[in-house]
């Protein structure tokens, strides 16, 4: 009735709980790496006690700026990254990665064009999103080899350090939108 897999799983359980263990410490690694970037960005030169860092759900995180909020607590534009998990960044799956991105809760389609006709045509990080409604920029993170794993915080807050600061220092001209746009309302 059992399969050689389960019958090699039962044979190593001790191994098995060890490995479960290890994954479970990784989640909270990754996820102690990304809330670590917030202290990380503070330190940059556009960066003001007008910006927030926002850990919005488990690997996804963002940070938008005080002239984006909306309803008291809501901001119109996040800069951020999801699906910041060990199957997004070690896993074989190819249908599944880290994403950065560029984000609008509002679902107002003249926004959003106005939005993403700002960074057309511009040598940017990532790529203006035409497909996925509310995303204006997405990015990816590489896949980590097991020969990268030395080096996976710094290829990774490097990155994703350089995304948010790239589209942060384009605040003037996203502050003009938004602004335009909550007048508008």
């Amino acid at each position: 009735m059992l399969t050689p897999e389960t019958k090699l799983l039962i044979q190593h359980w001790a191994a098995v709980e060890e490995i479960i263990r290890a994954n479970d410490n990784l989640h909270v690694q990754l996820t102690e790496l990304l809330l670590s970037i917030g202290s990380d960005l503070t330190k940059k030169d556009w960066w003001s006690e007008k910006w927030n860092f926002v850990d919005r759900s488990p690997g996804q995180v963002f940070i938008a700026h005080n002239h984006w909020r909306y309803e008291k607590t809501n901001y119109a534009i996040w800069i951020g990254i999801e699906g910041f998990c060990p199957s997004a960044l070690f896993g074989k799956e190819t249908f599944q990665f880290a994403q950065l991105y560029v984000y609008t809760p509002l679902g107002d389609k003249e926004f959003i064009s106005e939005i993403r006709q700002l960074f057309r045509g511009r040598k940017i990080r990532g790529s203006v999103e035409e497909k996925c409604a509310n995303y204006i920029i997405k990015d990816f993170l590489p896949k980590i080899l097991p020969s990268q794993s030395d080096d996976f915080e710094m290829i990774v807050r490097d990155r994703v350090i350089e995304f948010f600061s790239f589209f942060a220092k384009e605040e003037t001209g996203i502050t003009e939108i938004v602004t335009r746009q909550l007048v508008a309302k």
